[in-house]
């Protein structure tokens, strides 16, 4: 269904939608609803890729079971360490960026207070200079030095071979996080993608150097 708004059209979606209905059912379903165009047939196979004991099962229990008894009520921090605890996570990676350095040094300790072995890789891994890839000087943020790349795809291949048993997307780039997902496999029996990304709940730093203090 198209949308006429403003001189131009698009494809309708969730953004436009103003119930919400389907995370509480207590109001209806807008006509061009996605969710409701979904094939009976396609939404119980999907439904049952969450049963069972494979890891999307376990991780989609973990994760509704934090958002039920922690919405709201704890950092995003907190939520990770709740989360990583409920799928026997013991690893964790970091795919952190340059900005946000001294939260995941903090975050880091916090991991280790709480028995966690945490790893992180900074966006900038590798070192290599944006002209490397094509991009002209006069579009760094300081033209005539060097300025290394966001490199996600290393960052995620990194993460892989280390293992761990949970990756937090400490970033907050659309582009750098996708490209990350793209990359990232997991290994082991016990990986997980935590699908959240610590960086986009708003926590000052104060904040975790009090949770590093409890």
């Amino acid at each position: 269904m198209k949308n006429k708004k403003n001189n131009g059209e698009h494809d309708v979606s969730c953004s436009d939608c103003g119930f919400l209905n389907c995370y509480r059912q207590e109001k209806s379903f807008p006509e061009f609803c996605p969710g409701e165009a979904v094939e009976p047939d396609v939404l119980e196979s999907v439904t049952s890729e969450y049963c069972g004991d494979a890891d999307d099962a376990r991780t989609a229990r973990a994760a509704a079971e934090v958002e039920g008894l922690y919405y709201g009520k704890l950092t995003r921090v907190e939520e990770v360490l709740a989360f990583a605890r409920r799928i026997g996570a013991h690893k964790i990676g970091l795919a952190t960026c340059v900005g946000l350095i001294e939260e995941t040094r903090i975050f880091s300790k916090i991991l280790k207070r709480n028995g966690f072995e945490p790893y992180s890789v900074l966006c900038k891994i590798g070192s290599v200079d944006k002209s490397r890839i094509g991009l002209d000087d006069n579009l760094k943020i300081r033209p005539g030095t060097f300025e290394g790349m966001c490199n996600p795809i290393l960052q995620a291949r990194l993460l892989d071979k280390w293992g761990g048993g949970s990756q937090c997307d400490y970033r907050a780039l659309c582009g750098a996080r996708r490209a990350f997902q793209q990359t990232f496999r997991g290994t082991g029996d016990d990986t997980h993608r935590q699908g959240q990304g610590v960086g986009a709940q708003p926590c000052s730093r104060a904040v975790y150097q009090q949770l590093l203090l409890q």
